[in-house]
């Protein structure tokens, strides 16, 4: 069967301003859900987190800022994780590295997979670190948790924008990982005329 290749790749710059623009939307979305269950967050800084160090505001700032980079090593290997699932060569087909030029960490898939596939290894960061602490934050009264899992959702926004992409071309679309640039290489089967 013939196949048509399309390369699909996102823009860094328009990927940051979307990260920007989800963590708005998010925060003003989850504040006022905040407000009314508990009242003022800011109160409850420091008081039920696990971030919660007593006496000393300024570590709990500083573990803060740790788990915050520690996440965002945990996002690319969670992209690994899932890739790697679907692989025939499991981790042999997993890279990992930093674009400098780019100023974003990246996980490279060297094997082509199936879109859905490929869109469940982009968006399972968002999902794990993102929405089900989220969650967890709203539920448990954890402002730093949710304040952390809003700063999850917008570090994938690059994710959404090519999974958003994607939806546009069909299911037996294979997709491969672009080896340099963020985004992909598209493998559409051509239906032949009889």
């Amino acid at each position: 069967m013939a196949t048509d290749q399309q390369k699909l790749t996102i823009n860094t710059t328009k990927a940051n301003i979307f990260a920007v623009v989800i963590f708005i939307v998010l925060f003003a979305l989850v504040a006022p859900i905040w407000y009314h269950q508990f009242g003022w967050p800011l109160r409850d800084i420091g008081n039920f987190s696990i971030l919660n160090i007593p006496n000393h505001p300024e570590l709990s700032s500083l573990l803060f800022m740790v788990i915050l980079i520690a996440s965002l090593i945990a996002h690319e290997l969670i992209h690994g994780l899932a890739f790697a699932h679907y692989t025939k060569d499991g981790w042999q087909s997993i890279s990992f590295g930093v674009n400098w030029k780019a100023g974003a960490a990246y996980c490279h898939c060297s094997e082509p997979l199936k879109k859905r596939q490929y869109v469940v290894g982009a968006l399972a960061p968002l999902v794990i670190l993102g929405i089900l602490p989220l969650i967890a934050g709203l539920l448990f009264r954890d402002v730093e948790v949710t304040f952390l899992s809003l700063f999850c959702a917008a570090g994938a926004a690059g994710d959404i924008l090519v999974a958003w992409k994607l939806s546009a071309y069909p299911a037996d679309t294979l997709v491969l990982d672009h080896p340099s640039e963020p985004g992909c290489i598209l493998y559409t089967p051509v239906k032949e005329k009889d």
